[in-house]
């Protein structure tokens, strides 16, 4: 009964223990390094289900809690990106990163909705949908690619520069601003290279 699943259980993490370390020690190879997590309840406790995916291997990793210190070896030589939502456990890896700019217009537009009647928001919204536009169109055109997603840079200049010169009086306002301002290196790291996505929809359709 359940003594004889546990001990085939048991097997199979042994027998299958060098392939896993095997697919962790190659994560530092990959292109691209998504991630994500969710809660998982055991029957004594809970934890943490972490899954990195570089879209053809899949890793899952079990954590007993939400610190993410484990990650500062995994991708301590990251030859490629890191694409994750707005974890703040993510902000001390010294990877490259992409954040996910779906969950970022999500949250702006949940912002949007709940301020309809804001101008400070009402701006940022609109010049931050303007510029996304552009990228996927561009997108859209010739997909994935520098050498076209490169001239975008300019559109983020002037996306910030537009946001840099309102002066912010709701709490709203300058707390949108402030996320902008705080996470521009790690929001637009997809035009300066080949295939990296600019959401992080594949770690979650992982799990």
């Amino acid at each position: 009964g359940s003594r004889c699943l546990q001990d085939f259980k048991e097997i199979a993490a042994e027998y299958y223990k060098d392939t896993y370390q095997k697919l962790i020690n190659g994560i530092g190879q990959w292109h691209i390094l998504h991630a994500d997590e969710t809660r998982s309840r055991l029957r004594t406790s809970n934890g943490y289900i972490w899954v990195l995916t570089n879209l053809k291997t899949v890793v899952f990793i079990f954590r007993p809690d939400r610190t993410c210190v484990f990650l500062d070896k995994i991708t301590e030589n990251l030859k490629g990106v890191f694409v994750s939502d707005f974890y703040k456990g993510y902000e001390s890896l010294k990877c490259e990163q992409q954040k996910c700019l779906v969950h970022l217009l999500r949250d702006v537009n949940d912002i949007l909705f709940k301020e309809q009647q804001n101008d400070e928001v009402n701006l940022i919204a609109n010049k931050f949908g303007g510029l996304l536009r552009k990228i996927v169109s561009t997108i859209d055109k010739y997909g994935l690619k520098k050498r076209n997603l490169n001239k975008h840079w300019k559109d983020v200049e002037t996306f910030y520069k537009a946001i840099n010169l309102i002066d912010y009086k709701s709490k709203n306002g300058k707390a949108l601003f402030d996320r902008f301002a705080r996470s521009k290196k790690n929001l637009f790291t997809f035009l300066s290279h080949d295939n990296i996505p600019w959401n992080n929809n594949n770690a979650e359709h992982s799990f």
